[in-house]
Formats: structure tokens, sequence, C-alpha cells
């Protein structure tokens, strides 16, 4: 667990190094797009490990890691 957390965090700062190198504005918007799910990946990852999280069950972990991974996706979520 604590493996995949810290080569995420990698990904994701080499991304937004490489971000702040490039000049093209839609390169740029490409490797912020990356950096961003890669984040997404790692909160998820991190909550989907947590064992607290599950005292109410996988539902509520489940809305919370959707809602945060859609963003703003107009998605109806139903479990």
């Amino acid at each position: 667990q604590h493996r995949v957390a810290n080569n995420m965090q990698i990904v994701a700062s080499t991304l937004r190094t490489a971000r702040r190198e490039i000049a093209d504005p839609a390169a740029r918007e490409v490797l912020e797009h990356a950096s961003a799910r890669i984040h997404s990946m790692g909160m998820m990852h991190r909550r989907l490990y947590d064992a607290a999280a599950y005292a109410a069950g996988l539902e509520p972990v489940l809305r919370e890691v959707l809602a945060t991974t859609l963003g703003d996706l107009p998605v109806e979520i139903r479990l």
C-alpha cells in the first residue's frame, strides 16, 4: 500500500514538473489533466485502503470516491 501511494506521488510530481517546462498551452493542459487523474487515483487508493472508512459500510465510501472522481460530470450514481 505504501509503495503504491509513493509511486503515484512520484508520477504526479513528475507530470507537474514536466508541465512547468512546456510552453505549448495544449500540451500543458494534457499534462495537467494527467496529473489530476493520478492525484484522484491516489486519493481513491488511500480511501479504499482505510479500514475505518468502512465502519458505515461500503456505500458511503463508494459515493465519496465516485463523486470526487467524476467531479462535475453529469453522471447519476446509483448504488
